[in-house]
């Protein structure tokens, strides 16, 4: 990291790290609803029944309930990724105001 050497340097890098910081948010957010789709379980039976005729109720409401129940675990498991994120972001941020105030 370069020395701050003024007030509009120190404005400069702090926007800088806030454009960085959204575009990392936005990456993470992207990748996570990909991983979610990915493991939709409809996902999986529907690759693994290809080429197979399976119109039976039961095996339709087992593909729900587990669609369901998967829907359930990812969206907590992505708030509690959310969560912390948003907890180590307050930490570098608490970090970096705390460094510069030294600096002072």
């Amino acid at each position: 990291m370069k020395k701050i050497k003024n007030a509009e340097h120190l404005r400069s890098e702090k926007m800088r790290l806030q454009v960085k910081e959204f575009e990392l948010e936005k990456k993470l957010r992207n990748d996570w609803q990909e991983i979610r789709e990915k493991m939709e379980p409809k996902n999986h039976f529907n690759h693994a029944s290809e080429g197979h005729e399976f119109n039976h109720w039961l095996v339709n409401g087992l593909s729900i309930a587990a669609s369901t129940l998967t829907k359930t675990i990812l969206q907590k498991a992505g708030e509690q990724i959310e969560d912390r994120a948003e907890k180590g972001i307050d930490y570098i941020s608490q970090r970096f105001n705390k460094f510069l105030k030294r600096k002072k």
